[in-house]
């Protein structure tokens, strides 16, 4: 049985090619902007943050509409300052940046409480442990939430090389591909 029924148009991928690129997003969805919302981490004693400013300046670069949670960065010794620098913006609402994200980037995993403040087709992505934490897998299901569990994903060399502080590229690329309709190996 085919994924798609034979009908249905498929989206352009005129976009993967170098010489149609115009500062990395795709020409022929103008108009989609993905946001990406870093929260500070909850947990006590936490001091690092999902991206970089380096990372968020890829990202924006691709056509994201990153937002940083005030102060996520401080105590990984990055200032908001620098986020604005690398083209995000800085949101200080933390339920209304939850609520308007279209991906969730983050370290560790999330309050339970905090799921329900996810839009319906936002996607979460940090480490979950997933096979001990039943109650907040089905959350993300019954919140229609894709929860991307980075401790799940294998790891590469390349990936070693960048360390957790680059948590946002990996799945980004694969969710962000994902949702342009582009083909990523």
């Amino acid at each position: 049985m085919p994924l798609l029924p034979s009908d249905t148009p498929l989206p352009s991928a005129d976009w993967i090619s170098n010489k149609n690129r115009d500062h990395g997003g795709p020409k022929n969805q103008a108009n989609f902007t993905m946001q990406l919302v870093i929260p500070c981490e909850t947990q006590p004693g936490e001091n690092r943050v999902s991206a970089t400013p380096e990372t968020v300046k890829k990202l924006v670069r691709l056509g994201a509409d990153v937002v940083i949670e005030a102060g996520a960065g401080v105590g990984a010794g990055i200032s908001d300052a620098d986020y604005e620098a690398a083209g995000a913006s800085i949101g200080s609402d933390r339920a209304a940046l939850l609520a308007g994200a279209d991906m969730v980037l983050r370290l560790r995993k999330p309050e339970i409480d905090e799921i329900s403040q996810l839009k319906a087709g936002c996607i979460h992505v940090s480490y979950l442990d997933p096979f001990n934490e039943k109650d907040l897998i089905k959350a993300f299901a019954s919140q229609n939430v894709t929860a991307v569990s980075m401790e799940m994903i294998p790891r590469s060399t390349r990936s070693q090389k960048n360390g957790r502080a680059e948590l946002s590229g990996q799945p980004c690329r694969l969710c962000g591909g994902d949702a342009r309709g582009a083909v990523h190996a």
